[in-house]
């Protein structure tokens, strides 16, 4: 039932992450619909397809904001959709962005610990 529900929601991955700084190194996760969270190319850990399902129904409420402004050191969320691909990217300590994008990272990255 729960991955019907996913499914509803047309989102098929949520990447995100942070980049940059003195070395450039990228830090990426991944979270499919299956709630496999993958840092870079190597399963982390499963996730509650219920957590997965309130992600993926907040990542749909943001997959259309646009917002690219990199700086120095940076965060990001991809959100792919069927047939979209939207990559929200914001400079650490930047006051422009939607809180929601905000909040939304931050709940994403409790999901690594």
């Amino acid at each position: 039932m729960t991955s019907s529900k996913i499914a509803e929601t047309e989102i098929e991955f949520v990447q995100f992450g942070t980049g940059g700084g003195f070395t450039g190194e990228i830090k990426t996760y991944m979270l499919n619909s299956r709630g496999e969270l993958f840092e870079n190319d190597s399963l982390l850990k499963s996730i509650d397809l219920k957590a997965t399902l309130t992600l993926f129904k907040l990542a749909k409420e943001i997959s259309d904001y646009e917002f690219k402004e990199t700086g120095n050191m940076y965060s990001y969320i991809i959100i792919k959709k069927r047939e979209i691909t939207n990559r929200i990217v914001w400079s650490f300590g930047n006051t422009k962005v939607n809180q929601d994008v905000i909040e939304f990272y931050k709940k994403l990255k409790t999901t690594t610990k």
